[in-house]
């Protein structure tokens, strides 16, 4: 993940976190502003685990989200 990539990912965290806040756990919300912090916190200077480990966190939450605020759920079965 570049520079560019991490401001991306924190937009897009932020965002569903202002639009989805009132829908989703405390434990949710708990784990999007750890992963935004982590990523706002993240530089150049990480190494690459660390950097893909910071993406994964990122895409698993989004994903977490996505589930709750949709019927994706209902959709798959």
């Amino acid at each position: 993940m570049n520079k560019r990539n991490f401001e991306k990912s924190v937009r897009t965290l932020k965002s569903l976190r202002d639009m989805y806040y009132s829908q989703l756990d405390i434990s949710v919300v708990t784990e999007l502003n750890a992963v935004i912090v982590e990523l706002e916190k993240a530089d150049s200077q990480l190494n690459i685990e660390r950097k893909q480990n910071l993406g994964l966190r990122a895409l698993q939450v989004i994903g977490v989200v996505i589930s709750l605020v949709s019927n994706i759920r209902d959709l798959m079965k």
